[in-house]
């Protein structure tokens, strides 16, 4: 889970590159796009299985502080950072 949460803050900086520096990535914009919108499926398909697996009473760890468990909390953020690659890559296409 700690990985997937490093893989997709990694990723979103690599988007916000993107845009930061457009004309030092030397692939199209609509490939860019692309892949960016498959990762973040991808990485919402991995989220479903994570909390599925580990929240869902195949030995998650559940702090009564958090509410919803440990696990839970770290897919939400996950997804909040998916969804942003998706956010930065709609504004990417749309400044180019």
């Amino acid at each position: 889970m700690y990985l997937l949460l490093a893989l997709c803050a990694l990723y979103t900086l690599w988007t916000v590159a993107q845009i930061a520096f457009p004309d030092r990535i030397p692939f199209n914009l609509k490939s860019i796009v692309l892949v960016d919108v498959l990762f973040a499926g991808i990485v919402t398909i991995m989220l479903l299985f994570a909390y599925c697996f580990f929240a869902g009473g195949f030995g998650g760890t559940n702090y009564k502080a958090l509410g919803f468990g440990y696990c839970f909390w770290l897919a939400i953020v996950s997804s909040l950072i998916s969804a942003s690659v998706v956010i930065i890559s709609g504004l990417s296409w749309y400044r180019n």
